[in-house]
């Protein structure tokens, strides 16, 4: 278009774009980056090892410099301003906060929003959109303790990709750990997502032994974080020191990812109870990690179906039966 729509006023707080996307706008993008891929991609600071080969899938970065920036560069705009004024259905108000790592294949992050299972209005947030890419900002620590912190607060949902599962980018991630961070403390709700990828291994790993997999997910340290900008990790370890230290942050962010992966484990749970495997091992395993969250009402109805299913299939007798017994004393 020669001329922007104008975002609604209502789509920002504090001068910070609350405007995101829908699932079907995202995939429109992944779809472009399908047909991109035929060709290489040019040299780029966020491909240490070369350029993009032909025939090589594309990263979120890839996507943003070679579709997002292109795409906006006569205008000098957001992608969102863009798709506003081409296909304004399908942008609005963000109703979910997208954190992920810019090194993910772009097909893992669709993947990933598509497993949300969130209703198809919804807007997703998502940076390489949103941003305007053309604009280098300096952002000093009020704007990361007020503005973005309020930002996150106000979308209200904050949807985590991760992946690989056992070793998560985003962990490694200071903008990412920040923007856990600011979730928990503004006390958002948080979930993790997996690309379907990754879904099968963690599925089985919850299954298996559930509080391990969770620890392996909720070890977080911003002290060894990194940043593709040296001086956004400058400005993010000076909001950190200024919120409390390293320590609260980590503290609270694992606390908070442990909480979201509760809530992944309930979710799998019902999939499979739905499909007809009552899944005890992973129902006990969760149960007893709700109860030392402190979550003694969610855990407990668990802890009675487990028993419930034991006494009816081993004998009240049974070893298994008789933990499952001691799970209530």
């Amino acid at each position: 278009p020669e001329q922007l729509a104008v975002l609604d006023p209502s789509w920002s707080v504090n001068g910070f774009t609350i405007a995101g996307m829908t699932l079907k706008a995202v995939k429109r993008l992944a779809d472009k980056a399908v047909r991109k891929r035929q060709e290489p991609g040019p040299a780029s600071t966020m491909r240490p090892g070369g350029p993009r080969r032909a025939g090589e899938r594309l990263t979120t970065a890839d996507v943003c410099f070679e579709i997002i920036r292109p795409a906006t560069e006569q205008l000098q705009c957001a992608y969102v301003e863009l798709a506003s004024a081409v296909l304004p259905g399908e942008v609005g108000r963000a109703d979910a906060f997208v954190s992920h790592a810019w090194l993910y294949e772009f097909a893992e992050l669709v993947s990933a929003l598509e497993a949300a299972n969130l209703p198809p209005e919804t807007k997703f947030w998502v940076d390489i959109a949103v941003v305007n890419q053309h604009v280098n900002a300096t952002r000093g620590f009020e704007w990361w303790s007020t503005t973005f912190r309020g930002a996150i607060e106000s979308i209200g949902l904050t949807l985590l990709v991760l992946a690989p599962w056992r070793a998560p980018v985003p962990l490694r991630r200071a903008w990412c750990i920040w923007e856990i961070f600011c979730t928990v403390d503004t006390k958002t709700e948080l979930r993790v997502l997996l690309p379907q990828s990754e879904r099968a291994a963690f599925v089985e790993a919850l299954t298996r032994d559930f509080e391990a997999a969770v620890k392996v997910v909720s070890t977080v340290d911003v002290t060894k974080a990194e940043a593709h900008s040296a001086e956004d990790l400058a400005n993010i370890f000076d909001a950190v020191t200024r919120a409390g230290g390293a320590h609260a942050l980590n503290v609270a962010a694992a606390g908070g990812l442990r909480e979201a992966f509760a809530l992944a484990g309930k979710q799998v749970l019902e999939e499979r109870r739905a499909a007809g495997d009552e899944a005890l091992e992973l129902a006990g395993q969760l149960a007893t990690l709700l109860g030392r969250q402190g979550k003694y009402e969610t855990a407990r109805p668990m802890f009675e179906h487990v028993l419930a299913v034991e006494e009816r299939t081993l004998g009240a007798e049974h070893d298994i039966t008789l933990g499952a017994m001691g799970n209530l004393a």
